[in-house]
């Protein structure tokens, strides 16, 4: 999926969210980004638009390929995710993830 296709919508479908995405760099890095993302009620279609930056954090690529990341970085990835997620729901304002170190 591209950032300018559609999927069906469903009635209560939530307004805004989480996209995670991975970008491989020429220096031989993966960096994961969560970015906010948010929407506007279509006709059977939804589209969803990135916001803003919420945090990132790069990855030795062949250590995320072969999932070999600690047990510190795959905890922190999913919680910035659901941090995110919670703040959203309960419609507090954007904060920055937590810094990867």
């Amino acid at each position: 999926m591209t950032a300018y296709e559609t999927v069906p919508s469903f009635p209560d479908e939530p307004r805004e969210g989480v996209l995670a995405t991975l970008k491989i760099s020429e220096a031989g890095r993966i960096r994961l980004a969560l970015n906010d993302v948010s929407h506007q009620p279509g006709v059977g279609v939804t589209t969803w638009r990135q916001e803003r930056l919420f945090t990132h954090k790069d990855f030795d690529a062949d250590s995320l390929r072969s999932m070999k990341l600690s047990r510190e970085d795959l905890a922190l990835s999913g919680e910035n995710v659901l941090i995110r997620l919670l703040a959203q729901v309960e419609g507090k304002s954007s904060r920055r993830g937590y810094e990867f170190t």
